[in-house]
């Protein structure tokens, strides 16, 4: 199994206090942090909330993620060996064991004729002159020079080439059984070019394709840089640019821009680059270069790629932007802190969705494990990691305006919510919940814009209204999960991923995908899906009325039904019509249907411990929200923002 440090992270997140336990076994519990003193100031580990899992040394110089504090812990900060004591400790196989190249690959010999650069020399004049390196950037990366090459054609004659020629030495990322680093290929480079004016190179025959610089590579990077060249990797280290307090380890393809066989490194260096939170992505600004960031990305990881972006940059690629330009060390951390994800088009936070939710309200023309539901009677149900629940109702029984409250509950104890509403524009769907934040049917502009800023750090929504290609929504939702720690999705609905009724095998296969996506990335999914018409809207539907294929039910952990008390409407319009009763026999037989529940909460499946039952719920008109008790006393937001003061 391939996993990269994002996934471990959010793994390890999961079972927080286990890994605390493990890492920290001085520590105890102390409220909602793990506290351990190991003599040189306190280590906290955050339990709960939406930054759990976040630690902090202090009095030390620690800080980071639970993948961080393996490698503070156990590994002396390498963040290559924290991973493996990490996967190890989750039960996962070793990314590392095991894996041997899928052909036997020739090592080159050091050539007899090499040396470091010596100053004075053609290499030295083009490497340091030339090219602007320092000293130690060619210690760092072994660059050597060779005054010429020698080698055997393929019939058997020798043929001898005079340099001056630059040796750049491949080495693997992994040290061999002898625990020494082991050469994998040497490019050479002519410092003269040829008459057309064209670089001339060689590298080794039947070399494995690894990157170029794994041999000056940070033991404690968090991040990685990916250039087209030898030279502009080098370049990059000499600006000792960071990510998150750490220096970033800058590595070059081996075969420069292109797609297909030109980045077979990818195969043998993959599992070297999981431990990685981030790897950037710095191609040349031509065209060729710019072709191959999408296969990179894609097979990479898009959750984790950011793109250095070339266009308006005064070179063509690092080293031209160093050399001839001057660019400095700050000018390229800049451009890496502000280098982007490739974020799907349809993946949008809340707040880009601001004006459209106040045009609502104002329109111009005029875990227990799990996360509990907001009601204290339904505390027994819980929306657990790595679950499913199958959410059913007939139309109008208010399971849009129920989910949402559970959602916005989840959000309010720190988990982040990503919602496809393939029946509902974006703006409704925000503008509800704006409506159930502030508790009240109209609130000002100013209040509106409070509840989306809160919204924007917690709900993201997958703008598309109609049809979508389900694997693109699980893409979509593995990028969210990944990318942003999303732990709680909602399909809403299933008839809007574009599978037939009658095709029963394509939803088995879909909830089965649904399942092992949850499973896999240890979040929870809402599926929406609908029943067939009831011949009779006073009684439940059940679980077994839902259109489609029984294995919707079968595959899922939890299915719950929002159903509408229509008999109580039913009472109250016929009492209200009734010209037998006296006005006061009238309150009194109203005051009794008011107490019954408008709505009922069923739950007839729970594979987590088999209890099934149904909760009251009341519905409160103004705000949209549903109390469990009559008096409709509704569950508080603790975090969310409260209204603007009235003046006095």
């Amino acid at each position: 199994m391939t996993v990269d440090a994002s996934e471990i992270a959010s793994r390890l997140s999961s079972r927080v206090e286990s890994v605390c336990a493990w890492l920290l076994p001085g520590g105890k519990k102390v409220g909602h942090e793990w506290v351990d003193d190991p003599g040189t100031g306190k280590i906290k580990v955050s339990l709960h909330g939406a930054k759990v899992g976040v630690w902090g040394h202090f009095g030390g110089d620690g800080g980071g993620d639970l993948l961080d504090l393996v490698a503070y812990v156990k590994t002396n900060r390498d963040r290559s060996a924290a991973f493996r004591e990490a996967c190890a400790w989750l039960g996962i196989e070793n990314p590392f064991a095991n894996r041997k190249p899928a052909k036997a690959y020739q090592r080159p010999q050091r050539p007899q004729a090499s040396q470091p650069a010596v100053k004075g020399t053609k290499v030295d004049e083009y490497l340091r002159c030339t090219r602007g390196l320092y000293q130690e950037t060619l210690q760092a990366f072994r660059i050597m020079e060779a005054s010429e090459m020698t080698g055997t054609r393929d019939d058997g004659s020798e043929y001898r080439v005079k340099g001056p020629w630059v040796l750049f030495p491949y080495f693997r990322p992994e040290p061999g059984p002898d625990g020494r680093p082991v050469l994998a290929n040497i490019k050479w480079l002519h410092v003269e070019r040829d008459q057309a004016g064209k670089k001339r190179t060689k590298q080794e025959s039947n070399a494995q394709p690894t990157l170029f610089g794994w041999q000056a590579a940070h033991p404690a990077a968090k991040a990685c840089c990916l250039t087209e060249g030898e030279v502009d990797c080098a370049t990059v280290h000499q600006w000792q640019v960071t990510y998150q307090g750490q220096p970033v380890t800058v590595l070059s393809l081996p075969q420069g821009a292109g797609t297909g066989a030109k980045q077979n490194w990818i195969e043998s260096d993959y599992d070297a680059l999981a431990h990685f939170e981030v790897i950037f992505l710095w191609m040349d600004g031509d065209e060729e270069g710019q072709k191959t960031i999408p296969e990179l990305v894609q097979r990479l990881g898009v959750h984790r790629c950011r793109i250095i972006q070339s266009h308006g940059l005064p070179g063509k690629d690092a080293n031209e932007c160093y050399a001839k330009h001057g660019m400095t060390g700050l000018q390229a951390q800049a451009l890496f802190d502000s280098a982007p994800f490739l974020d799907p088009a349809e993946l949008k936070r809340a707040g880009v969705f601001l004006d459209d939710v106040i045009q609502e309200f104002y329109p111009q023309d005029e875990m227990v494990t799990g996360i509990p539901l907001p009601w204290p009677s339904a505390n027994w149900l819980r929306l657990r990691p790595g679950e499913v629940t199958l959410w059913t109702g007939t139309n109008g029984s208010g399971k849009t305006s129920s989910i949402s409250q559970v959602l916005l509950h989840a959000a309010d104890r720190g988990t982040r919510v990503c919602i496809f509403s393939g029946e509902v524009a974006a703006k409704k769907t925000l503008a509800k919940m704006v409506r159930q934040v502030a508790m009240m049917e109209r609130p000002t502009v100013g209040y509106i814009t409070d509840i989306m800023a809160w919204l924007d750090e917690r709900v993201w929504i997958i703008d598309r209204k109609g049809k979508i290609d389900r694997a693109r929504l699980l893409d979509h939702f593995r990028y969210a999960r990944r990318r942003w720690g999303v732990g709680l999705f909602v399909i809403d609905s299933f008839m809007k991923l574009g599978i037939p009724l009658e095709d029963y095998q394509a939803q088995s296969d879909y909830a089965e995908d649904v399942t092992a996506f949850n499973d896999s990335e240890g979040c929870h999914t809402i599926v929406v899906a609908h029943p067939s018409k009831p011949k009779d809207d006073t009684k439940p539907v059940g679980r077994f009325a839902i259109k489609g294929s029984g294995d919707l039910s079968d595959k899922v952990h939890l299915c719950l039904e929002t159903h509408r008390n229509r008999s109580k409407e039913k009472a109250i319009r016929d009492i209200n019509k009734s010209t037998k009763f006296s006005h006061e026999e009238k309150v009194s037989k109203l005051a009794d249907q008011h107490n019954r529940p408008d709505n009922l909460l069923i739950c007839d499946k729970n594979r987590h411990d088999g209890r099934e039952g149904a909760v009251d719920l009341w519905f409160d008109t103004e705000s949209e929200c549903w109390a469990d008790n009559a008096s409709r006393n509704l569950p508080v937001l603790s975090t969310a923002p409260l209204p603007e003061q009235e003046p006095f």
